[in-house]
């Protein structure tokens, strides 16, 4: 280990520590959510699970928390339902263990924040559970409750259970949020465990609706071994732009999956704004269409043999990541 210190004539000290590694106790492991949003009024469902090799005989506890129930439900699973009164504010820390069948524990806590309903707003994530352990799961989606999409009725993703047994030595999932498209795999990023029969977890987070912060989310699955799988792919509550096209001397790009709302612009090299239309599965600026301030068609924004910048900016201000695109 290396010490920095202040001192000029030795910067850098080295300290040698010597210890012995417990292998078995590695494969108990536990999870629980860092950081919750429980919404004043409203119920809050705090998931946990945990491993030992076998995920046999192991048993959750939990300190009381005023309005909470907290059940142990076996083999590794337990929940606490938090219903806070409508006045309630502050912050409650809970600490969960779990016990296996050779007496060993692990302990992890969560620190729930009780806010006003007209202080948060919520955000669905959908995914497809893996097919083989020790996969990970793909698909991942997130949507912002709070705006309109711009797209048909019966576009969105429906959550779908799935039979436990199906991805063998399956636990649940661990959902991590950040507020940068890189989001890390800490212990500090949970903000959710969902059971292995489910496809999706809504999760409250610490904005008012309508605000223009975007949240990125990344999942794993968590396998009786004690191991977590490789990230899913990460997914916003922000616009994205999803097969974007210059054709028919316009501009198209995927519906489905886009999270773009309804009086979204299209923004090509910062300057030029077009309003997007839905047209079927797509959403368009037809050819006809003319930009703000300029006044122009997307054939002339869009000059041939030239790379673009191209954003999508949401009714309430939340931008996209910038594509690129050449004619």
């Amino acid at each position: 280990m290396l010490l920095v210190s202040n001192d000029p004539d030795q910067l850098l000290t080295v300290f040698r520590l010597r210890g012995t590694s417990t292998p078995q106790d590695e494969l108990f492991k536990a999870k629980a959510p860092a950081l919750v949003i429980a919404v004043a009024g409203q119920s809050t469902t705090l998931n946990v699970i945990a491993a030992n090799g076998t995920n046999t005989d192991i048993h959750w506890t939990a300190n009381a928390v005023p309005n909470g129930v907290f059940t142990d439900r076996g083999n590794g699973r337990g929940d606490l339902v938090l219903t806070p009164p409508a006045s309630a504010t502050g912050r409650i820390l809970v600490t969960f263990t779990a016990r296996d069948g050779q007496n060993r524990t692990k302990a992890v806590q969560s620190s729930i924040t009780i806010v006003a309903a007209s202080a948060s707003h919520q955000a669905r994530l959908n995914w497809t559970a893996p097919g083989a352990s020790p996969a990970a799961p793909s698909n991942l989606s997130a949507t912002d409750l709070s705006i309109t999409p711009l797209e048909l009725v019966g576009d969105s993703i429906e959550s779908e259970s799935i039979d436990p047994e199906q991805t063998a030595g399956l636990i649940g999932y661990v959902v991590y949020r950040a507020t940068t498209p890189s989001v890390p795999l800490s212990l500090g990023n949970i903000v959710g465990i969902a059971t292995a029969s489910q496809t999706s977890f809504t999760d409250n987070l610490p904005v008012a609706a309508g605000s223009s912060q975007v949240f990125y989310y990344a999942l794993t699955a968590f396998y009786g071994t004690g191991t977590d799988s490789v990230a899913s792919n990460v997914s916003s509550t922000g616009p994205q732009i999803i097969g974007l096209q210059f054709k028919k001397k316009g501009l198209r790009m995927q519906a489905a999956g886009s999270n773009i709302t309804a009086g979204a612009v299209l923004i090509v090299d910062g300057r030029e704004s077009y309003t997007l239309v839905r047209s079927g599965d797509l959403l368009i600026v037809d050819k006809t269409a003319v930009s703000t301030p300029g006044g122009l068609k997307p054939a002339k924004a869009i000059s041939a043999g030239t790379t673009h910048s191209v954003q999508v900016r949401n009714s309430n201000g939340a931008l996209s990541p910038t594509q690129s695109l050449t004619r």
